[in-house]
């Protein structure tokens, strides 16, 4: 059951940024649902650089009542 609603969940997403041209708000609104999804108070996506190997938040999603880093 949860793995039939995890791809779900990842269809979900993947058609939401086939059809977009706001990248970031798609961004958003799939850490939204992935955190809810997972029962997470907050997800993150970085941007991974090799030079210098550093890595960069670059959206973050909390939910209701937490506070973002």
């Amino acid at each position: 059951q949860s793995r039939l609603g995890f791809e779900r969940l990842l269809s979900e997403m993947s058609a939401r940024f086939l059809k977009t041209k706001d990248y970031d708000d798609a961004i958003l609104q799939s850490l939204g649902e992935l955190g809810r999804f997972c029962g997470a108070g907050r997800t993150y996506l970085f941007l991974f650089d090799p030079d210098p190997a550093t890595c960069s938040n670059t959206h973050e999603w909390c939910s209701e009542g937490i506070l973002s880093q």
